[in-house]
């Protein structure tokens, strides 16, 4: 129980003890006597109940739940994509490192492609590079054309260290 509540179920039982002590008169009867006495009964119960609630273990429920342990919990997991199919490694998907472009964009950040022009003269294999990676951007007000890093590097070409 609150204390706010003890405190007031306190108060009305000294004020109603207080009510009780009066002098004996001579005329009394014995229905007032066995009121007064039920009263002051019922105040000493009201208080004894107060304290042994407030005494009381704070109630707390558990709740537990079953888990079978010979049967495993199933996970939902999603399967890893495949790779794409590489590029035969023979000198083939090595690409040039000087025909990467450096393209300034809106935001002020760097954009790498490949050349086109620059891939069309200096690798062998330009023309079997894949339709899907070929992009065009503006560099220095002109429409270039070229090709994604990470889309050909997805294919499996890689960039020659020199």
């Amino acid at each position: 129980m609150s204390r706010k509540f003890i405190t007031t179920i306190a108060a009305a039982a000294v004020a109603l003890t207080s009510i009780n002590v009066t002098p004996a008169v001579a005329g009394s009867s014995d229905r007032d006597r066995l009121a007064r006495f039920l009263a002051g009964a019922a105040t000493l119960v009201i208080i004894g109940s107060a304290i042994s609630n407030a005494q009381a273990q704070p109630r707390t429920s558990t709740q537990t739940h079953y888990v079978p342990h010979n049967h495993p919990v199933p996970r939902t997991t999603h399967p890893k994509p495949k790779p794409k199919p590489r590029a035969v490694h023979n000198g083939t998907s090595l690409l040039p490192r000087y025909c990467i472009r450096y393209a300034p964009t809106r935001d002020g950040r760097t954009y790498r492609t490949f050349g086109a022009r620059c891939l069309k003269k200096n690798y062998r294999h330009a023309d079997r590079l894949p339709r899907v990676c070929r992009e065009s951007v503006k560099m220095r007000g002109k429409w270039r054309s070229g090709y994604k890093i990470r889309c050909l590097q997805d294919y499996g070409f890689r960039i020659a260290r020199h």
